[in-house]
Order: C-alpha cells, then sequence, then structure tokens
C-alpha cells in the first residue's frame, strides 16, 4: 500500500490513542490495583483501514481496547518515537510512569511506607503532567 495512507494512519493514531492509568481499590483481599490501558475509538471504517495499514506494518493488532501488559508494552515501544506528536500526551507520560514505577505489593511484610512513598510520588506525577 502506499506510504501516503500508512501516513494518513499514523497521524489519525496519534490524534485518536488515548492512555489510561488509574488505581483502585482491591475489592477481595487488601490495598489497591493499577488498571492500565490503551485505546483506539474509531468509528468510521475508512479511518480504521487507514490505521490498520499502518498497524500492520508495526505488527500492531488494532482494537478497540488494549490490556494486555505485553502488549501495551509493544505499543508504548512503537510510538515512542513519534511521542512529541501525540494528543494524549499526558495520558502517555503517566502510562510510562507507572510503568517504570510499579505499585508495591500489599502484604504483610512490607511497611506501609513503602505504599505511601509511591502514592506521593503518584501525587507529583499527577500535578506535574
Amino acid at each position: 500500500m502506499s506510504d501516503t495512507l500508512k501516513n494518513i494512519g499514523l497521524g489519525i493514531l496519534l490524534s485518536k490513542i488515548r492512555f489510561s492509568v488509574s488505581v483502585s481499590k482491591v475489592h477481595f483481599g487488601f490495598g489497591f490495583r493499577v488498571d492500565k490501558y490503551i485505546q483506539l475509538d474509531i468509528q468510521d471504517d475508512n479511518t480504521k483501514a487507514v490505521v490498520k495499514l499502518w498497524c500492520d506494518e508495526n505488527n500492531l493488532t488494532l482494537k478497540y481496547r488494549t490490556k494486555n501488559n505485553a502488549d501495551i508494552l509493544k505499543w508504548l515501544s512503537v510510538i515512542e518515537p513519534y511521542a512529541e506528536l501525540l494528543h494524549d500526551k499526558k495520558g502517555y507520560n503517566r502510562m510510562l510512569w507507572v510503568i517504570d514505577n510499579p505499585i508495591p505489593r500489599a502484604n504483610p511484610s512490607t511497611p506501609t511506607n513503602v505504599f505511601h512513598d509511591w502514592v506521593k510520588k503518584w501525587d507529583d506525577i499527577e500535578n506535574d503532567i
């Protein structure tokens, strides 16, 4: 396919892709967890086809929501050269931070200050972004 169409697909993707990271309380047991996903909301079939050209060339699966950690890492790796062009830079930076700084495991042997320190850093990054 045409490189022009692939580049158009990349441009659409950079404007439509959203990165979501949230911290929530665990319903069973104790502690908190981080939920993260990448979302691409493209309704128009023609637009989706153009974006799919670029995704196929980069061995990425085009789907509405990507939650699998390995798939998220793959997307982030491929998109990294275009990070400055992303519409959702705040979500992208938040996603990178939480991957580089995983939430501490809650277990009886973990001191509470470890989690507290992580939360303070999370709050700081939220304010800095």
